[in-house]
């Protein structure tokens, strides 16, 4: 395996790592580095969040609860995510009960995915 010659950059603000080996770990392993760089291309005025369930067996997922993270004159896009996680015995069923976006044609603007496990290659659907 060669490693990479230039850098590797997540430009989404988040970067999943999975590191996978046989019953043998053998050698040395592998070392890596990492540096937070102001981005060049986010707006300023967005705001990210993030919002964790952890082994919650039931519960609410709504945009109207955001309201109270946020400044009180904040306007702009909006990039959040919710990381449900249950106990391995569980599986996570999802109900959406209501979906209405302005503009919700602009599907490069307003979206809702859903992915499956701990990484973004497992999309369930947008």
């Amino acid at each position: 395996m060669e490693l990479p010659t230039t850098e590797i950059r997540a430009r989404s603000g988040f970067l999943w790592i999975r590191f996978h080996s046989d019953d043998l770990l053998e050698y040395k392993g592998f070392y890596a580095t990492y540096d937070m760089v102001r981005s060049t291309d986010r707006k300023v005025n967005q705001h990210d969040c993030q919002i964790q369930f952890r082994h919650a067996l039931d519960g609410f997922i709504e945009t109207s609860t955001l309201v109270t993270g946020l400044p009180m004159n904040f306007t702009g896009p909006l990039d959040c995510i919710w990381l449900l996680e249950v106990p391995r015995e569980y599986n996570i069923v999802l109900y959406i009960n209501e979906f209405s976006l302005y503009a919700p044609n602009q599907c490069g603007h307003n979206f809702f995915e859903v992915f499956s496990g701990t990484t973004s290659d497992q999309p369930l659907r947008r």
